[in-house]
């Protein structure tokens, strides 16, 4: 009978965490309502030049693909946040099955595991927002190429598979110190593991020449910008809020740099912590400006910015699952609650604001839009099909405070 308990836990949770995502479908907002109006209203042109335009090109294809077979947008966002989810699901599946390989057989671990996998800001905010297909493409690229790396039938499969990782999303070259940590520790075939990078580092090569071709590094399209006074405190900010993975805490906080130190001192090999340490410096270089600013506002892009902790954290929970002390591993999952916690109230908040204004929009007459005067898109975004014009919009007749999301009619300004 005890064998039964802790599967029908994992059952239960896994139950409870699809709930959630099915409850915090309200509304498509920002980058998916760009995408959607893309490949809606000025399809065909625009939605196939930005796919040429793109650095990340297997994602867009894959919607570009989706949105011309389901021709209701808004069944389109939906079911584009459920592939978001069922991959989600699916790298957790992969990773399991890795630990399984690797003869973890402790079932304590494999539950930590799957508890700080579903229950993180970075998992729930990637099921729940189909802007975030980049990174979840990329994750359930990586985990496969690991499963298969961990098992003995494979030999270069898995570059193929990084390979591909690396024109999802720019975080898969972390797959480069991830698996030199296991190589290095003994956990996998070194010999193995050396020729998959080796054939790994060419299609890394090929997808630098085809992104600076794209986007130079750098340069003004370029979303990181590489400004030196910005290193450092991005860098602490990364490393601070890792266990935490969202900004929405006044920061930075001891208490996210205790976890982080927990977590590497969990480690019982020297050369894992000192890997882990190396990947984690690595990733705040590649995400060099975009983590030192603290989340004021509820409709704030940061409000998504746990995408960024997904596949450095997946790794993370993976090698702290393969033999971690036991002691930290219930100490950790204390923050990584917190956060799933804030993320998921923000979010649902963030998404019950805009369709507010969405459902206000559908009443009027398509020859006399709403207009909503929103701080946070840099212009005025004509959303035709919902008869909105919502930005820095010239005689607006409501504001959308971005502090708390509430619409606020313009004539009851104080001049």
């Amino acid at each position: 009978m005890r064998k039964f308990i802790l599967p029908g836990i994992a059952a239960v949770l896994l139950v409870a965490w699809v709930a959630i995502v099915a409850r915090l479908t309200i509304a498509d907002v920002w980058d998916e309502t760009l995408g959607l109006s893309i490949f809606y209203q000025h399809f065909p042109l625009s939605g196939d030049a930005y796919l040429f335009k793109t650095t990340r090109p297997v994602p867009i294809l894959f919607l570009r693909m989706l949105f011309h077979v389901v021709h209701d947008p808004e069944a389109a966002w939906r079911l584009a946040r459920a592939f978001n989810a069922m991959m989600v699901l699916g790298s957790l599946a992969l990773m399991l099955a890795a630990l399984r390989h690797l003869k973890v057989t402790d079932d304590g671990r494999k539950m930590f595991a799957l508890v700080a996998y579903i229950f993180s800001a970075s998992a729930i905010i990637t099921a729940t927002w189909f802007a975030n297909l980049y990174d979840a493409s990329a994750l359930i690229l990586i985990w496969t190429g690991i499963f298969l790396l961990t098992a003995t039938d494979y030999e270069i499969l898995p570059a193929f598979l990084f390979g591909i990782a690396f024109f999802c999303k720019e975080t898969a070259v972390l797959i480069f110190p991830f698996v030199f940590i296991l190589a290095w520790n003994g956990t996998i075939d070194r010999r193995r593991a050396s020729v998959n990078l080796g054939f790994a580092a060419a299609f890394l090569l090929a997808y630098i020449a085809f992104r600076i071709r794209v986007v130079p590094f750098g340069g003004a399209g370029d979303i990181h910008g590489f400004k030196k006074e910005e290193f450092v405190p991005s860098m602490i900010g990364w490393l601070e809020s890792f266990w935490w993975q969202t900004l929405k805490r006044p920061g930075p906080a001891l208490g996210g740099a205790f976890a982080l130190g927990i977590s590497l001192l969990a480690n019982r090999s020297g050369r894992i912590m000192v890997g882990l340490l190396g990947m984690l410096v690595l990733c705040g270089c590649l995400y060099w400006g975009m983590l030192g600013e603290y989340q004021a506002d509820l409709l704030s892009n940061l409000n998504f910015i746990g995408r960024l902790y997904l596949i450095p954290f997946s790794f993370f929970i993976f090698v702290l699952a393969l033999d971690g002390r036991r002691w930290a591993l219930p100490v950790l999952l204390v923050p990584l609650a917190l956060g799933f916690c804030d993320t998921v109230r923000d979010h649902r908040k963030f998404q019950e604001a805009f369709r507010t204004v969405y459902d206000m929009a559908a009443a009027r007459p398509a020859d006399h839009p709403l207009k909503v005067r929103y701080a946070g898109y840099p212009g005025a975004f004509a959303d035709e099909r919902r008869r909105l014009v919502i930005g820095r919009v010239p005689g607006a007749e409501f504001r959308l405070e971005a502090e708390d999301g509430r619409l606020v009619p313009i004539a009851g300004e104080k001049p």
